[in-house]
């Protein structure tokens, strides 16, 4: 309702109007326009949730603006009904007030911590370009004529020139409390005033400009009120947990506009005058323009070292977690292991007894399931890397063709196996048996992606760069795939996409991932959803001083 009452408003300024009616009529929409503004911003600022900062601002904002409209009101009334008002003065010393007041406001808003390496270089180019782009434009159009005193434009220049700083360092160091969409509609409600100063100031109050610099204010208010009913509504996420919005403090749009600004107010001079803002405009649209490819600059530089730290960051995280959980999960499988030591002993020694013995089927089953949790076991000490490695030379090819009855085995009858192992140059140091249950860990996660049937792929072929020569053995399947925000976490133990529901809830692809790695090779994934995935793993192959059967215990 509101804003569609505010969409009608600018037509108050195309009527034909003179006179009283005229000003009635823009008076009504002015006093709505603050009205509406400024009780939608008091009625955010009474939420509980909002941060302090930002409820005291919004109520500095909603005040100042119910003032104005209140202002707005006395204006017309003195106007129309000739009643004598306050001086001249009054009206523009309130309108340069309320601007003060809204710097304040802004600078008073949550704020980041202290400016980063990319904010510490961006910030003071914003400014030059922004601001002084903004000086020099607006002073080259609203400069008086000669012998005039300049104070109005000096003051109108200087006004708004400061909340321009302050609407820079909102965009870039501004927390976006409580959501995206509120922080940026706020900025553009309040860039709004901008533009309409502008475009009054490129018609000198007067003419199609000033009616159009009427609607662009008028309008304004919508992104405002949108953003005070989202300040009212939308969630408030924790502190540090709110969202970025990388893309405004990367490519801050009062920076990046004022090259266009310059240049429209520039090809303004040159078709309607005044002939003597032509070179102060043209200055300022070169100077703008020179400084915009180094702002680019800046921005790729920076994102780049900004990727590049945030994956580093999110490794060591990752490596960090995962060391946390190899020590917890040995020191579990020890205790595993020492209690199924006694308790497969002493099953085994009641199952040498007598076959008669009432209890042997109860016992067999005992014994079942604690070699089932030993396995589990020998799979943890071999994630956590203390499992005892025998290291053997091995011809990766003709091991792979002997290990295609085991594959063979896990997988389900509408399942095909393409085996392609060729005898390539090079062996591996590895343990045969560590090496044989991550590949078949690597097998079954691929059968569980094709529960509908499909073909599995083993692939032996071999690998170079910068790591030497190399054996990879690829497990490709064609079941469901894996969407792109799962394969970072893949290989995490006890971490399982949808896609794949596997009985073991994730701990396969961690164990192949750490036997690989044990044995200083690599293990990748590549995959797409309805395409299905391929895991590689690289083995780097043995040089002439390896053992034939060397022992590492670790």
């Amino acid at each position: 309702m509101a804003s569609a009452l505010l969409v009608g408003l600018p037509l108050w300024h195309a009527l034909p109007a003179a006179g009283h009616v005229a000003l009635l009529g823009e008076g009504a929409a002015t006093v709505v326009r603050l009205g509406l503004v400024g009780a939608a911003l008091l009625v955010a600022a009474a939420r509980a949730e909002l941060p302090q900062r930002l409820r005291v601002s919004l109520t500095l904002i909603g005040g100042t603006s119910l003032v104005s409209a209140v202002m707005a009101v006395a204006f017309v009334a003195t106007r129309v009904t000739g009643i004598a008002g306050p001086p001249a003065g009054f009206y523009s010393a309130w309108a340069f007030g309320s601007f003060a007041v809204l710097l304040l406001a802004i600078l008073r808003m949550p704020m980041s911590p202290p400016l980063g390496r990319r904010e510490g270089r961006t910030l003071p180019l914003d400014l030059v370009l922004s601001t002084g782009g903004w000086i020099a434009v607006t002073w080259a159009l609203l400069a008086p004529p000669a012998g005039t005193a300049p104070w109005n434009a000096l003051l109108t220049i200087g006004t708004t020139t400061v909340v321009l700083v302050a609407l820079n360092l909102l965009t870039l160091r501004g927390r976006a409390l409580p959501s995206e969409r509120a922080f940026l509609l706020f900025l553009a409600g309040q860039s709004s005033n901008l533009v309409s100063l502008f475009l009054r100031s490129l018609g000198h109050g007067q003419g199609p400009y000033d009616v159009w610099a009427d609607v662009v204010y008028d309008l304004g208010a919508i992104p405002t009120l949108w953003s005070a009913w989202a300040m009212g509504r939308d969630p408030v996420p924790p502190q540090g947990a709110e969202s970025p919005v990388h893309w405004v403090r990367e490519f801050n749009p009062f920076a990046f506009a004022m090259p266009l600004v310059a240049a429209a107010a520039l090809l303004h001079a040159l078709r309607a005058g005044p002939a003597t803002a032509v070179w102060p405009l043209a200055l300022a649209a070169a100077g703008t323009g020179l400084l915009l490819p180094g702002r680019l600059a800046i921005t790729i530089v920076e994102n780049r070292r900004r990727l590049v730290a945030e994956a580093g960051l999110e490794s060591r995280r990752q490596h960090e977690r995962l060391e946390a959980l190899r020590r917890v999960a040995g020191g579990v499988a020890h205790a595993f292991n020492n209690s199924l030591t006694v308790i497969l002993g002493e099953t085994d020694l009641r199952l040498a007894g007598s076959a008669d013995d009432p209890t042997r089927d109860s016992l067999t089953r005992i014994r079942d399931a604690g070699e089932r949790i030993a396995g589990l076991t020998r799979h943890l000490l071999w994630f956590t890397g203390r499992q005892h490695r025998e290291h053997e030379l091995l011809r990766t090819g003709a091991w792979l063709r002997a290990l295609e009855p085991d594959v063979r085995e896990l997988l389900p009858t509408n399942v095909t196996l393409r085996l392609d192992a060729p005898d390539v140059p090079g062996a591996v140091a590895v343990d045969p048996s560590q090496l044989r249950v991550a590949l078949l860990e690597l097998v079954r996660n691929a059968a569980a992606a094709m529960p509908e049937g499909g073909r599995l792929t083993l692939e032996l072929s071999a690998a170079g760069g910068e790591l030497g020569a190399r054996h990879r053995i690829s497990v490709r399947d064609t079941g469901r795939g894996i969407a792109a925000e799962h394969l970072s976490r893949l290989f995490e133990p006890f971490y399982s996409p949808s896609e794949r529901s596997m009985p073991d809830a994730g701990m396969g692809l961690a164990l192949a991932d750490g036997v690989v790695r044990a044995h200083g090779g690599d293990i990748t994934v590549a995959s797409e959803p309805g395409r299905g995935s391929e895991f590689r793993v690289e083995l780097p192959v043995a040089g002439p001083e390896s053992a034939q059967n060397s022992t590492d215990s670790t």
